[in-house]
């Protein structure tokens, strides 16, 4: 039983993220945790869509499937279908306009969803993951993030997908959803195996 950190790049370029503009309603709802919103928002949510970089050669207009912002997470509407065809059941999800403010005419997107992934789960192998350390003014060392993620899947209750606890900004998948991601042939979307992620 495999896992993998889930990412989209843009085309010939690094993982650059959006930080899309969102209601302040999905600001207000620390979707980190891997809970439920606390109030119901209004539909559709929307965002201010900027791709961080110029459009990607693979087609004008065509966006990443796949937005990990600061304050949102993005799936375009052929990802969420393959991930919910894998039988993933704890995600909460809104459909979502996003405006791109960088092409004529603001054009709204509307094949997305605003997606929360419910569960947080703590399940590094200790022995193996490789953490970021800093150190303070007391020379006290503390982690900062993760160098190298390893999966430990007896610890993960067999969930399909999830946010890791140790670094909640990584969305991890089951080796089901990664194959039937796969099987969509969704472009530039990315599986970071054992040892290969660091957040």
């Amino acid at each position: 039983m495999n896992y993998y950190i889930l990412d989209c790049f843009d085309s010939g370029d690094d993982n650059t993220e959006t930080d899309a503009g969102i209601d302040r309603e999905w600001y207000d709802h620390t979707y980190w945790d891997g809970a439920w919103m606390h109030h119901p928002p209004s539909l559709p949510m929307r965002g201010e869509f900027d791709p961080g970089r110029e459009w990607d050669t693979v087609g004008v207009g065509i966006p990443r499937a796949l937005y990990l912002g600061a304050f949102s997470t993005f799936f375009r509407k052929d990802l969420l279908d393959a991930v919910l065809e894998a039988g993933v059941d704890n995600l909460d999800y809104y459909p979502a306009v996003l405006k791109d403010f960088r092409r004529p005419g603001n054009i709204e997107i509307h094949d997305y969803f605003a997606v929360n992934v419910l569960g947080l789960v703590y399940c590094l192998d200790q022995k193996k993951s490789e953490m970021m350390g800093l150190t303070d003014e007391d020379e006290t060392v503390f982690s900062d993030g993760v160098a190298k993620a390893y999966i430990d899947p007896r610890k993960t209750d067999g969930l399909l997908m999830f946010r890791l606890g140790e670094a909640c900004n990584a969305i991890v998948v089951h080796e089901r959803v990664k194959r039937s991601i796969e099987a969509h042939k969704i472009p530039r979307i990315i599986f970071y195996g054992p040892g290969e992620w660091a957040g």
